[in-house]
């Protein structure tokens, strides 16, 4: 067995649901989207994000504006090796893009 299925045999079906194909089949086959809490919404890959406020370390709110740039969050941990091993590629990627460029964040777990 290969492919989708064979995927959702073996690691359950978050694997698929979390995909897009996923998220795909269960809009258009069984007619129905993600369920979001009042007030949330849903953004399709290339719309602009709406404004997402996070608590900073000293307790006060920041609110992430995208401003026309796009936006890289990085979602990381100390105790996550792979994560570690990549933060010097962002720092690089982030440097490299400049003012006008990929705005990258990072959200320490």
């Amino acid at each position: 067995m290969a492919g989708l299925g064979a995927a959702t045999l073996a690691f359950g079906p978050s694997v698929l649901l979390g995909s897009d194909a996923g998220q795909w089949v269960v809009r258009h086959v069984f007619g129905q989207g993600p369920t979001l809490p009042d007030g949330r919404e849903v953004v399709a890959p290339g719309d602009p994000v709406p404004a997402l406020a996070v608590s900073k370390l000293d307790g006060t709110a920041h609110t992430l504006r995208s401003e026309g740039r796009p936006i890289l969050i990085n979602y990381w941990a100390s105790w996550c090796p792979p994560c570690v091993e990549e933060m010097p590629l962002l720092d690089a990627f982030a440097a490299a893009q400049g003012q006008g460029g990929v705005q990258v964040i990072g959200i320490a777990l």
